[in-house]
């Protein structure tokens, strides 16, 4: 339509500008907002602002307590396990990153909805999407979880620039900066968290979360996050000291930047609850901070009505004939007892093959367990727990009974959260639930191991073995993830 534009100058403080055009009805819809030095999205903007003030304004007013001495014992294996989980993630990513063709959509060596991904990656490319302007236009709050993809293809479009004329170049460089990222997120969750760090390993290594981290989704930024945010709170629990402004920032922020851009894992910062109220000054802070979380989950969700891809999707998938989310969510309320409760039995069918087909590549519900993964899947539940590996064996564990179960509660609530989704969006009107996969409980996969861990005194009889289960389990996991990805990479015939 026609095209309106109003500006507004005032001299020595710059010009506004509003720009729009009239849909059909004749309305005018405005498109942006510019000023003498950027333009933007403004919904999407003050979306991010909002949510990134919220994080400025933690109410913990940092108290410092009494620090322990660190009684963690400085084991040769502990200190190196951290390097030995990045290496082996990044390594073995690499091996597929170098191996595996450039996306095309005639290929099926992808991850799911790649080319909607690389859609948004490219929407941050600096030098071919008309620089910082035309990257602010197009922000959406899936972008926050595309950060590492989109470094490494403006580091592939500079190199580019540089005289490396190769059209594969941005892509290669997204996917391995993405994996570098991902490998150091892990190595830092096994780092950080004072124990069961054999778990972190396991959790981080899964095969489907390496091979997503090889490709251009925003899921490997998502379970990184909970990965790693699981494992600062394990250590807030375990410190002496009271939690400081800092630490409850960097656990907000750290959650927020994973699950912005699917916020049915937003559920994971029912996890701050755990805090005890010993790690505040007072009740008064304890409450402020709980009141906080409850805003920031909300603010994620919200993320949901902001302008970008979810706008495709809230009225019923356009991919798959006969979705209508209104005419599902009457459909729920008419029967509440019958449709409604569909996905918790959905979840009661299918909580096997949710939990443990994601574990290897392109894990869809349906694929028969392999002996990789029945071999994965005895190490995370009965191995893993029993390797004690820097552990101060002296100190109980703060991961008491009751945290335990309520981790595996948030687990649940999450993976039900996202049938829900399914359920509402991309499933025809009085259908059974369509688009379920089982990667979507990867990163919920750690909170489900420290909910099934080992009670201590088991872990403490097999303390003198620890650190060699410990090297055992590590050597095994890199021999099946080079073998697995070689297997695949065969497959297509890439080796």
């Amino acid at each position: 339509g026609t095209l309106y534009t109003l500006s507004i100058s005032a001299e020595g403080e710059g010009s506004i500008g509003i720009k729009g055009s009239e849909d059909e009805q004749g309305r005018f819809q405005p498109a942006l907002i510019e000023t003498g030095f950027m333009s933007y999205r403004n919904p999407v903007l003050v979306f991010f602002a909002f949510g990134w003030v919220m994080l400025a304004m933690v109410p913990v007013n940092g108290a410092k307590g009494v620090v322990s001495k660190n009684n963690q014992s400085k084991d040769l294996v502990a200190r190196l396990l951290p390097w030995g989980t990045f290496f082996l993630i990044f390594l073995v990513g690499l091996l597929v990153d170098l191996r595996k063709p450039v996306f095309k959509p005639d290929q099926d060596w992808v991850t799911w909805d790649e080319e909607i991904h690389l859609s948004y990656v490219q929407d941050l490319a600096l030098i071919s999407n008309n620089g910082l302007r035309g990257c602010l236009n197009s922000i959406v709050t899936w972008h926050p979880a595309y950060l590492p993809l989109s470094v490494g293809y403006n580091v592939g479009e500079l190199l580019g620039l540089a005289g490396w004329n190769n059209p594969e170049l941005p892509y290669r460089c997204a996917v391995v900066f993405s994996t570098f990222c991902y490998a150091g997120m892990c190595a830092l969750a096994v780092k950080r968290s004072p124990r069961y760090k054999v778990s972190f390993l396991l959790a981080g290594s899964c095969p489907l979360l390496i091979f997503q981290a090889t490709s251009m989704t925003y899921d490997t930024v998502v379970a990184a996050s909970l990965i790693l945010g699981v494992a600062l709170v394990l250590e807030t629990l375990e410190q002496e000291r009271r939690m400081s402004t800092s630490r409850a920032m960097t656990l907000t922020a750290l959650l927020a930047f994973g699950t912005v851009a699917k916020p049915a894992y937003s559920v994971a910062f029912l996890s701050l609850f755990l805090i005890p109220k010993e790690k505040f000054a007072n009740k008064r802070e304890k409450i402020l901070f709980r009141f906080f979380v409850l805003g920031m989950i909300l603010w994620c969700a919200a993320g949901m009505l902001m302008p970008g891809p979810y706008q495709d999707v809230l009225k019923g998938d356009p991919r798959i004939d006969g979705t209508d989310s209104a005419a599902q969510i009457r459909s729920i309320l008419g029967d509440p007892l019958g449709r409604g409760l569909l996905p918790f039995e959905y979840l009661w069918d299918n909580w096997y093959a949710l939990m443990v087909y994601g574990i290897d590549y392109w894990g869809y519900i349906g694929r028969g367990l392999t002996g990789f993964m029945e071999m994965y899947l005895v190490l995370m539940l009965m191995v893993a727990p029993l390797c004690i590996c820097g552990e101060d064996e002296c100190r109980k564990s703060s991961l008491t009974l009751g945290r335990r179960l309520t981790l595996g509660l948030i687990a649940f609530l999450a993976e039900l959260v996202l049938t829900y989704a399914q359920y509402i969006a991309t499933t025809p009107v009085g259908g059974f639930i369509v688009g379920m996969q089982s990667r979507y409980f990867l990163p919920l996969w750690i909170l489900v191991l420290l909910a099934l861990m080992w009670p201590q005194r088991i872990r403490s009889k097999a303390s003198a073995a620890g650190n060699v289960m410990t090297l055992a389990v590590f050597i095994i996991i890199c021999i099946a993830n080079v073998e697995n990805a070689l297997i695949h990479l065969r497959e297509f015939s890439l080796v």
